[in-house]
């Protein structure tokens, strides 16, 4: 696998382990994943969601945390997506222990979105620590302790925070890393 812990002179830095342009992202940083979606998750994108995901439970066996960040608009997954994308939140199949949600829009749009989440977070019960923040600013201050305390691995709220703008700056688009 890459280096997950790159950094650069620009600071840290996620590297992009998958990528369909206009759709979705997904990177990781340490044992930090960070998905981004600026188009709707379709039952493909769902199942190459789940296979990185396992890929990185064997990974980081101490546990990881996932920051998904969605675009305001995106749509939310149908029924069969939210369905399949629901095993990320199955602690006997993942070994995600916090998720912060960084939904950029807001009023009904962000309460679908919200909607859907709490369908998935009924599968985790308890396994996982699960917030909503509305930027990757608040999720800095947030994650950081939570995430050590589940873990074992410390992040400053700085550096999450550089690589979290930098990985929101890059969205979907193709020919970046």
């Amino acid at each position: 696998m890459a280096d997950l812990a790159s950094e650069s002179s620009q600071g840290p830095r996620a590297v992009t382990l998958e990528l369909e342009p206009g759709r979705f992202r997904f990177s990781v940083w340490r044992n930090i994943s960070v998905t981004m979606w600026t188009g709707q998750a379709t039952i493909e994108a769902g199942h190459r969601i789940l296979k990185l995901s396992r890929q990185l439970t064997r990974e980081f066996p101490e546990g990881r945390s996932q920051v998904m960040i969605v675009k305001a608009g995106t749509p939310a997954p149908d029924d069969a997506t939210t369905e399949l994308l629901k095993d990320i939140f199955d602690p006997s199949l993942s070994r995600i222990v916090c998720i912060a949600a960084v939904l950029e829009g807001d009023g009904f749009w962000a309460s679908g979105i919200r909607s859907r989440m709490t369908k998935m977070r009924i599968a985790a019960g308890s396994a996982m620590a699960i917030r909503t923040q509305d930027t990757v600013e608040e999720v800095a201050t947030w994650l950081p302790e939570e995430h050590a305390n589940r873990t074992g691995v410390k992040v400053s709220a700085d550096a999450l925070k550089a690589m979290l703008v930098a990985s929101r700056a890059l969205e979907t688009r193709a020919g970046t890393s």
